[in-house]
C-alpha cells in the first residue's frame, strides 16, 4: 500500500524542509561537539507552531491529523532528530493532558505552552525505564492536596520545560495500576533540575524532595488520572 501526499501535506514538508535546512542545519555540528543547544534556535519552530500540531484547535493548537504531523516531523528529522524530538515531546505531554485529563486541566496546560514553552513527560527513573510499576517516586495525599517525593532521569526537555506531567505511585500497593499523573510546574519550590549533555535534546534529572502540590485552584493533579 503506498502513501499519498495531498498538495496541502507537500507544500507543509517543503515550508519545514526549507526553514530546518536554513535555520537548524547550519548549528547541528557546532551543537554536536559542545553537547548544547541555544535556546534561540527553537524560536523559529515555535513561530511554526511545531509544539502544538496534534493539539485540537479548542486549545490553542493546528488540529493536524497524526499521518501529517509524522510526514513534518520525519523531515524535521532528516536535519537532526534532536530536534524534532523536543518539539514532539510538548505536544505529547500536553496531549495526554488532555486526553486523561480534566478540561480545566488541559486549558490550564495549553496556556503555559501556546506562547512558546517547552513541556516534559517526566516517567523515566534510574532503576525503572520500560518497566514503570517498578517506579519509586511517591505522590502522598495531604488534606486535599499532595506531597511528591521521587527522582525522575532522562527527561526529554526537563531542563527547559516550564510545566511538566508527571508519573508517581499513589497506592504502592496496587502495582501499574497506582500510578497517577501530575501537573508539575516546573519553578516550583522543591524541585533540582541537572541538565544532562545531549547535544539539541535538553534532557535532564528531576530531584523532587518534599515537593508540595494544591489541588486546587488548577486541578493540577488528579488520583485517578491513569
Amino acid at each position: 500500500m503506498s502513501l499519498l501526499y495531498t498538495d496541502e501535506q507537500k507544500e507543509l514538508i517543503a515550508m519545514v524542509r526549507e526553514m530546518a535546512e536554513n535555520e537548524i542545519k547550519p548549528y547541528v555540528q557546532e551543537a554536536d561537539e559542545k553537547g548544547e543547544c541555544p535556546r534561540e534556535l527553537f524560536d523559529w519552530g515555535f513561530k511554526m507552531g511545531l509544539h502544538m500540531l496534534e493539539i485540537p484547535e479548542e486549545f490553542g493548537g493546528t488540529g493536524l491529523s497524526y499521518e501529517t504531523t509524522a510526514m513534518i516531523f520525519e523531515e524535521l528529522a532528516k536535519v537532526d532528530a534532536g530536534y524534532a524530538i523536543s518539539f514532539v515531546t510538548s505536544f505529547v505531554a500536553l496531549r495526554n493532558v488532555i486526553l486523561a485529563g480534566t478540561p480545566e486541566q488541559g486549558k490550564y496546560f495549553a496556556d503555559i505552552v501556546k506562547p512558546g514553552r517547552f513541556a516534559a513527560f517526566a516517567l523515566t527513573e534510574p532503576n525503572a525505564g520500560s518497566d514503570p510499576g517498578a517506579m519509586r517516586a511517591t505522590a502522598v495525599k495531604d488534606g486535599d492536596d499532595y506531597i511528591l517525593n521521587g527522582n525522575k532521569t532522562f527527561i526529554t526537555n526537563g531542563a527547559l520545560a516550564s510545566i511538566m506531567v508527571g508519573f508517581f505511585k499513589t497506592s504502592p500497593e496496587l502495582g501499574n495500576k497506582g500510578i497517577s499523573a501530575f501537573i508539575v510546574d516546573a519553578d516550583a519550590p522543591g524541585i533540582t533540575i541537572c541538565k544532562f549533555p545531549l547535544k539539541t535534546v535538553f534532557t535532564a534529572k528531576l530531584f523532587l524532595t518534599g515537593f508540595f502540590i494544591e489541588l486546587f485552584p488548577h486541578s493540577r493533579c488528579r488520583s485517578d488520572f491513569r
